[in-house]
């Protein structure tokens, strides 16, 4: 598989080994991996801002810091359909004279990770994929990089913010070429196409009217099903997206996730998605994906 590139924005500067983890850190965040390949803290180490110490990393919400999407095929209806999973790491390995993370995964598929530490973020590239079925392979997931903070995101690069004069800090990533994308990959992606998220920024101050609940999704044309209703609600907890999902919440832990991901542009991969779902009378479609050259 070639190689992509993704910044993890404010993310590392030097290393530190520790009990079967390795620590990074910039004079803005300080992270640690631990020997399986999850991201267990991320603390603010920023000298002066009103969260220094701070750890932005949910409790028991580990994130991976890179996952695969595989695809299985099974027989439903006498038809032959494809399911698709999320494969994590179950062994990291870091090689400090490379700068290099070596990451196993349940299938023995084995992934080489380098990481370019600058004094503000950290440069994640994957150098490798080996003893993988590229035909099971979907794509590769960075993360999702999972937050504590609940309250702004930018969908369409990644960021999850908090403004409150407490914390007054930023968690982000971008992608470095242009087959790092945005957001998870389509085939298990639920928002297609244009849409409403709701998310108040304030429960306190914004708080949601009956009807609407954290984390509701209203596809393209509205909460009504028509064209004039979709974008006739001003109010800030409606927030319109265009299908990017590099930043999202997650109700669930109360928290921002960021992801980015490549598709295997080795193989051809189908995704069947409606334009505009929600809207009558608009059937799916379907999507595909070629090998590139």
């Amino acid at each position: 598989m070639n190689k992509y590139t993704l910044l993890f924005l404010f993310i590392v500067g030097g290393v530190h080994v520790s009990q079967a983890q390795w620590s990074f850190k910039t004079d803005y965040l300080k992270i640690k991996i631990t020997d399986r390949g999850f991201i267990t803290s991320m603390v603010n180490v920023a000298k002066g801002s009103p969260s220094y110490h701070h750890e932005f990393s949910p409790k028991d919400h580990p994130s991976p810091l890179m996952s695969l999407l595989k695809k299985s095929w099974a027989k439903r209806d006498g038809k032959t359909v494809v399911n698709y999973a999320y494969s994590f790491p179950v062994k990291a390995k870091y090689v400090k004279s490379k700068q290099q993370f070596m990451l196993t995964y349940p299938g023995g598929e084995v992934a080489t990770i380098a990481i370019k530490p600058t004094s503000k973020y950290i440069r994640l590239q994957l150098v490798a994929l080996h003893h993988y079925n590229k035909n099971e392979i979907s794509s590769i997931v960075w993360g999702s990089y999972k937050t504590n903070i609940y309250n702004l995101f930018g969908e369409v690069i990644g960021v999850a913010r908090d403004t409150s004069k407490s914390v007054d800090y930023a968690i982000g990533v971008l992608g470095c070429d242009f087959k790092t994308r945005p957001g998870i990959p389509v085939q298990v992606s639920p928002l297609q196409g244009e849409g409403y998220i709701i998310h108040t920024p304030d429960a306190k101050k914004y708080p949601l009217p009956n009807g609407l609940h954290e984390g509701q999704y209203f596809p393209d044309c509205g909460s009504g099903g028509k064209d004039w209703d979709f974008y006739c609600h001003p109010e800030i907890y409606y927030r319109g997206t265009r299908g990017f999902t590099a930043a999202y919440i997650d109700t669930n832990y109360h928290g921002i996730y960021l992801t980015y991901h490549c598709r295997n542009s080795q193989i051809a991969d189908t995704a069947f998605q409606a334009g505009s779902p929600g809207y009558p009378g608009d059937r799916f479609r379907t999507w595909i994906s070629y090998p590139e050259e």
